[in-house]
Order: C-alpha cells, then sequence, then structure tokens
C-alpha cells in the first residue's frame, strides 16, 4: 500500500475495496486525475512491475525514428521545414542510409543540394508534394528558433513541432525518448522510480505538454487534409515573412549524453528502493 498512502492516502478505501486485478485500474485513473495521465496500458502490467517501475510514456523524437521515417504524412511534411536535430551525432559515421538516386537541379547533383540525412526525408515529401514546393524548401531547414516566428500565427504548430523534432519543448517525455535511459541488463523497458521528484516534475509538465501535442495534432491533420494546397499555402506564409534560414549559423553538435533522460531511475536491483513502495 505504500503508492496509495504516498499519492493517493485519501482514495485508500476505494482503492482497497476493488478486486486485486482492478487495484491498480482504479490507482491508475485517479493518480492521472491528480498528477499526470499515466500510460493506458498501465493497470495491464504486472503487479510487481507496476510497482517497481512508474509507467512513463516517452514520446520524444529518436535518432532511429528519423531515420526509419515511419511517419504520418503530415509529420513528414512538417520534419522536412526543420533542420536535421542529429547534425554532429557520431552514429551518421557509422549508419550508411539509403540514398535516392542522383537527380539534377540547375546542374548541381541533388546529393550536393540538399546534403546529408536530408534527402531520403525530403525525397518522400516530393512524393507527396512534388519537385516545386520541395525545391522551395531551405537546404538545410529552418531551426526552431527560426519557426517559433510563428508562434502567434495560426500556424503555431509548426513552431511547436520544431521544438519537438529538436527535443527543445522543455517537457521531458517530449525532449526524450527510450533510446535516451538506461536499462538494467536483461530488461526490456526502463524502469523509472515512483520518487517524488519524478511525480512532481511530470505534473509540472503536463499542462504544457498535452497543449503542444495538441497544436501539433491539429497541424497535422490540416496538412493532411490536402498535403499540396495547405503545404504549399504554410510555406508561402513561411517565406513572406521573411525568416531567413540561409544566414551564418553555429554548427549544432549533438551530443547523446546532452539528451540523457533526467528522470531518477532504477539502475540496479535496487532493493531498499522496492521494498519502499510495497504492493497494493
Amino acid at each position: 500500500m505504500g503508492l496509495i498512502r504516498r499519492y493517493l492516502p485519501e482514495h485508500e478505501l476505494e482503492i482497497l475495496s476493488e478486486t486485486r486485478n482492478q487495484r491498480m485500474y482504479r490507482f491508475s485513473y485517479l493518480f492521472g486525475g491528480k498528477y499526470f495521465p499515466l500510460p493506458p496500458w498501465s493497470h495491464q502490467r504486472d503487479i510487481g512491475v507496476f510497482v517497481r517501475s512508474m509507467p512513463v510514456e516517452l514520446a520524444g523524437m529518436s535518432y532511429s525514428a528519423y531515420h526509419d521515417l515511419n511517419f504520418r504524412p503530415g509529420y513528414q511534411l512538417l520534419l522536412a521545414l526543420v533542420i536535421y536535430p542529429y547534425e554532429g551525432d557520431e552514429r551518421d559515421r557509422e549508419e550508411e542510409y539509403d540514398r535516392p538516386k542522383k537527380k539534377k537541379k540547375d546542374g548541381k547533383p541533388l546529393v550536393e543540394v540538399l546534403g546529408g540525412a536530408r534527402i531520403p526525408l525530403l525525397d518522400l515529401v516530393k512524393r507527396l508534394i512534388g519537385d516545386d514546393l520541395v525545391w522551395k524548401i531551405p537546404v538545410h531547414g529552418w531551426t526552431p528558433s527560426e519557426l517559433r516566428q510563428l508562434d502567434k500565427t495560426k500556424y503555431k504548430g509548426v513552431a511547436h513541432f520544431a521544438d519537438w523534432a529538436c527535443s527543445e519543448t522543455g517537457c521531458i517525455i517530449l525532449d526524450t525518448s527510450y533510446e535516451d535511459c538506461q536499462y538494467i541488463e536483461g530488461e526490456g523497458e526502463p524502469f523509472f522510480m515512483w520518487s517524488e521528484r519524478n511525480v512532481k516534475v511530470l505534473t509540472k509538465e503536463w499542462p504544457k505538454a498535452k497543449e503542444i501535442r495538441e497544436s501539433i495534432d491539429r497541424m497535422v491533420d490540416w496538412l493532411e487534409l490536402d498535403p499540396l494546397r495547405n503545404f504549399g499555402e504554410l510555406l508561402t506564409f513561411i517565406r513572406s515573412r521573411k525568416i531567413d534560414s540561409k544566414k551564418k549559423r553555429p554548427e549544432r553538435n549533438y551530443d547523446r549524453m546532452d539528451y540523457e533522460c533526467p528522470l531518477d531511475q532504477v539502475f540496479e536491483d535496487e532493493e531498499e528502493y522496492c521494498d519502499e513502495t510495497t504492493a497494493f
């Protein structure tokens, strides 16, 4: 009953009145109303795992997700506007990704003009909106700070998306992926402590994270209604704001250490911690 008494003491009798199988469901529901929503699969966990590890759904961009490009069309379109988040990442020197065939633009090879890791992405986007619009996108895309100039417009979801893609939202669940966590040997998922610090920070960030996700979803839905027309409208608006993406900017040196998950995690069999949060 350690978790109940620590976080939901006012609901102790209500939760304990449920059958053993229903207690995790009731706890998760009430916890979400008071603090932040636990993932929908939380109550389906083994009770021992649930007690030992706080369920947290991380939704940050990851290196592998960026290169797999298994996104909805609206996400692909928005990602085409944003700089490559992993510039300078050592993994770029280790991996080889499929490149499209070289094509010419004003006598220059496509690889030379567009450069690096954005080529597969822009090749995908070209199938959605055609060559003409793709060539209006800056070679390296726009930075989050540049796209934040859209914050007070109906296109503010673009700015939120850029922050998300580059892990700059200021919200742990949106800036961190499971690739950024530590794992106990033999476990397939990271274990997050039911610590007061974890609960406090995630509760504080939840309203902002919810707003950002909803803003991005609205923009994605709108783009997917008519990709050619709506993306063309968006691109015209961005260019009309004279958001300059060509000026010299500092190199982005991505360091994985800077993006490690800041939540308290269980790194080994920490019996003392497990005893402290006993089962329901």
